[in-house]
């Protein structure tokens, strides 16, 4: 097993990153397909059309994010381990610093996974948010 960790600078608030990955209405503007996805500890979800399920572990509002996630590709009960952490920027609180770590990842997927993040989440945003 394996683990990524990705760091991204925005020039958004905290507050607006935390919503952007939580409401579904914009996780899937985001992700170009439909998403099942409530805000909420306990609640499960299912992103890219069932490629990605998952259920959300923990919310700390505009801080943090927990995930059990998994590829449908992986065994019946394998999941990894997502954490989201939100940081004001150091230029102060109209930026956000995001760190994601994840872990138990499958070793043949490793790129796929980083890549994902990278380029459908962390990138998709940035231009959603006009930069």
């Amino acid at each position: 097993m394996a683990q990524i960790e990705i760091t991204s600078h925005f020039m958004v608030p905290p507050r607006i990153i935390y919503q952007c990955l939580n409401d579904p209405e914009r996780l899937t503007a985001l992700m170009q397909s439909p998403v099942q996805y409530k805000a909420e500890i306990g609640s499960k979800f299912v992103l890219f059309g069932g490629a990605v399920s998952g259920e959300i572990i923990d919310l700390k509002v505009n801080e943090k994010i927990v995930y059990k996630w998994r590829f449908n590709s992986w065994p019946d009960g394998k999941y990894s381990h997502v954490e989201i952490t939100l940081t004001e920027g150091e230029d102060g609180d109209d930026e956000t610093d995001l760190t994601l770590v994840q872990s138990d990842i499958e070793q043949k997927d490793i790129m796929r996974t980083e890549n994902g993040w990278k380029m459908i989440y962390f990138e998709r945003m940035k231009k959603m948010f006009g930069y």
